[in-house]
């Protein structure tokens, strides 16, 4: 509960303003928009189904379905409403974990996008989600999945003594075997889509690099140097331990695409019906 009280806190100090959550929307229209019109002539959506969004956070992804009764639901609500974040008059908010959702076989929809890694517990958010849907009731559930070998690796530093390796926003981390095996629990699904192929934390896209000769493997590698000497020089550990956090899960990019020749992260949506 510690760890995840420390992750919706930091959480919630990042939305700190309408900017931010402008650039997010625009990210998720561009990778969902096409996606979300697709599903809802699959599922054959009407004006009559409820749709709930767990853990919209101030985003509130479900606004891209056009018709329906829709709902939101996050442990941040009223902290977003306080920021005048959420200004969608046509939705209903509700402030709750996704573990302990109040509407038992109310909804036709479940929308849950980069959330399972925020929570307590994935398994029992899964659980819920089962509890609220009716019968003949879909899930729209999307999530970052990297390699084995990264994470593998973050769950060994995730449970480690080195506190600043960690990735606070993210007490979890799923391959997509995964996300699978904890959706399978409670669902079938029907179909698979890979909606995007993630960053590395300095934002560099793959190809990252195609073997040491590349051009952006050494002076990537001289720059993270720098700045790491340099904040040591300033005596500014702060400065020093954020510029570990992020020439270390650089590294692991490298050796990762070096290892497998695959992309560090990849977003997947799975659509699934309730088993």
């Amino acid at each position: 509960m510690e760890r995840w009280k420390k992750a919706i806190h930091e959480e919630g100090a990042y939305w700190s303003d309408n900017l931010k959550v402008e650039i997010e929307w625009e990210d998720i229209e561009a990778k969902y928009s096409k996606v979300f019109n697709e599903s809802e002539s699959r599922l054959k959506l009407t004006k009559h189904w409820k749709i709930l969004d767990v853990g919209c956070g101030p985003t509130v992804m479900c606004r891209l379905i056009s018709k329906g009764d829709k709902y939101g639901i996050d442990p941040l609500i009223d902290k977003f409403i306080k920021k005048n974040l959420l200004k969608m008059k046509h939705i209903q908010f509700i402030r709750c974990r996704a573990e302990e959702i109040p509407l038992k076989n109310a909804f036709d929809l479940v929308i849950c996008r980069n959330v399972l890694d925020h929570t307590e517990s994935p398994q029992r958010v899964i659980e819920e989600i089962a509890t609220v849907l009716r019968k003949n009731g879909f899930l729209i559930i999307a999530n970052y999945c990297y390699t084995p070998f990264v994470a593998n690796l973050k769950k060994i530093v995730e449970r480690g003594p080195f506190s600043f390796l960690k990735e606070v926003y993210h007490p979890h981390y799923f391959t997509l075997n995964d996300l699978k095996n904890l959706v399978q629990n409670r669902f079938k699904i029907v179909y698979k889509r890979e909606i995007h192929e993630g960053k590395t934390c300095l934002d560099l896209k793959k190809p990252l690099i195609t073997d040491k000769r590349s051009r952006f493997y050494y002076p990537s590698l001289i720059i993270i140097a720098y700045s790491l000497f340099q904040s040591l020089l300033s005596r500014e550990l702060h400065k020093f331990r954020d510029n570990t956090f992020l020439a270390f899960w650089y590294l692991i990019s490298l050796l990762n695409q070096l290892m497998t020749n695959h992309p560090y992260v990849k977003e997947y949506m799975l659509l699934s019906a309730k088993a």
